[in-house]
């Protein structure tokens, strides 16, 4: 019966230990995964996004493929670092363009010539009107309001030539609005892009003529699925466009200030789990250290036995070897099974007992959890062999003269309970006169120093301690004050 207890209670401590990865990591994916979604709230914009804005000259490209083949290279380098499903690309070519009058009276405009690969994908037309006897060209609705351009308008732009200035022919065959605007692809939207006029790949080759010594501006924004990025590739991400940003300083992320704020938060995590769990695997581990004292003081005799018929000590560390593995492989498995449940239960509160339908999806079965665990058998074999191998030395005389004298316990002969208890006092003036300096921590979102929450479990240990120390001496003053008081029966029920 005592076998099958230690069974069960190695296996609840087995759980506190395998839960503990599983809960940390949980836990800092969801972080993350809400920062995410505050800085895509809060700023506006897709919040995975990689980009790259600078110019090339004209005369090193031939035309807009070559450009747009170099920026798929850029893109590609990226992601064989940072392993990301491509959400979204968006990639825009300009030229420089110039002064421009429109066929309705407007004067001294300034446009440039983009070419935008998806636009027909993503944007809806508006309002349409073709003219094949010149250039055909589309245009934002802003642009549309801001310029007073109606569809089929033309506009007259003044673009460089060898003998000074040449007067090209656009109309307007296209107004176009986003389809979605909050698609992840829309990293510019279209009213950012107010002076540009959109124009077909032929035909912006065929501008790249006239502006062989001008530039060729580029902006090229990839978007990544940032529900990929966890705890376990955050840092070697984050390292990864730390050396982009070195080596390239027109590269460009959003993605680097969230992990900053993550990794801070995610010290915080640890510490917090770590403060709370530490006084709980105490306990429990002081219960598994009971059950197992309890085994040998049942089984002494048995050691003593087997010494005596001819039992080497090798042989019965063996013996109680495999009986302590047996215990903690079952403690194992089931200790696994309970932290996967425990977990998962905890992470669905909201408080004591209130269960919520929330999202866990961020909580499940890591590697680390079997490490834990065996981590947690080791412990539990430890408590049950190695004072076998101390009794099995002990012969059946020196057995009996070591019952007689008791050795007080090592906390004891130390003083740690007091020493504890005066801790736990320090730390309760630490905090009061530091609590003004912790408000403004937790409302600025700063981590705060986790010892102030140990200090709770760790008066009420160091109380537990000195309470068994002043036992005796209690029950020895009892004794002086009431020997002669108590009858036989009485005195006899107060020491059973």
């Amino acid at each position: 019966m005592v076998k099958f207890v230690s069974a069960y209670g190695s296996g609840f401590v087995y759980s506190t230990f395998v839960c503990h990865p599983m809960f940390e990591k949980g836990a800092g994916n969801q972080i993350l995964d809400r920062l995410f979604t505050d800085h895509a709230t809060q700023q506006n914009e897709f919040p995975a996004r990689m980009s790259r804005e600078g110019t090339y000259a004209v005369a090193d490209y031939p035309d807009s493929q070559s450009v747009l083949d170099k920026l798929s290279g850029y893109e590609k380098k990226w992601t064989e670092y940072v392993d990301i499903n491509k959400v979204s690309s968006q990639q825009l070519i300009t030229l420089s363009g110039g002064r421009a009058d429109t066929e309705f009276g407007g004067l001294n405009h300034y446009f440039t010539i983009g070419y935008l690969p998806e636009l027909s994908e993503y944007a809806d037309v508006v309002k349409s009107q073709t003219d094949t006897a010149t250039f055909e060209c589309s245009i934002s609705e802003k642009t549309m309001d801001h310029y007073g351009l109606v569809a089929g308008e033309k506009i007259y732009l003044h673009v460089p030539d060898g003998s000074g200035k040449k007067e090209i022919s656009f109309v307007i065959s296209q107004i176009c609005r986003e389809k979605d605007i909050n698609d992840p692809y829309w990293a510019k939207t279209l009213s950012d892009m107010g002076d540009v006029i959109f124009v077909s790949r032929d035909v912006f080759d065929e501008m790249m003529q006239y502006y062989s010594e001008d530039n060729i501006s580029y902006s090229d924004f990839l978007m990544l699925d940032y529900r990929q990025i966890n705890t376990e590739n955050a840092s070697l991400y984050d390292g990864y466009m730390e050396q982009f940003k070195d080596a390239d300083k027109l590269y460009n992320d959003n993605i680097r200030d969230t992990l900053e704020r993550f990794f801070t938060q995610q010290k915080t995590i640890k510490l917090m789990l770590w403060a709370l769990e530490l006084p709980c695997l105490v306990l429990l581990i002081l219960f598994i250290r009971m059950i197992s004292a309890q085994i040998l003081s049942l089984e002494e005799n048995d050691i003593l036995v087997l010494r005596s018929r001819g039992a080497t000590k090798l042989q019965v560390f063996i013996l109680y070897l495999q009986q302590s593995g047996i215990i903690a492989f079952a403690g194992c498995v089931l200790g696994i099974v309970l932290g996967y449940i425990m977990c998962r239960a905890a992470a669905s509160t909201d408080g004591f007992l209130r269960f919520t339908a929330k999202d866990i999806g961020t909580y499940k079965f890591v590697w680390q959890m079997l490490v834990y665990a065996v981590a947690a058998a080791v412990i539990m074999v430890l408590f049950i062999t190695v004072p076998v191998w101390k009794k099995s030395k002990d012969a059946i005389s020196e057995h009996s003269r070591g019952r007689i004298s008791k050795k007080k316990p090592l906390w004891e002969k130390c003083f740690i309970d007091v020493i504890l208890l005066a801790l736990s006092v320090y730390l309760l003036y630490n905090y009061n006169k530091q609590k003004s300096t912790l408000a403004i921590s937790v409302l600025e979102n700063r981590s705060i120093d986790p010892v102030m929450i140990l200090d709770n479990s760790l008066f009420i240990f160091a109380a537990a301690l000195l309470c068994v120390r002043l036992t005796g001496l209690i029950i020895l003053l009892v004794d002086r004050l009431f020997k002669k008081r108590f009858s036989p029966a009485m005195y006899a029920s107060f020491y059973s």
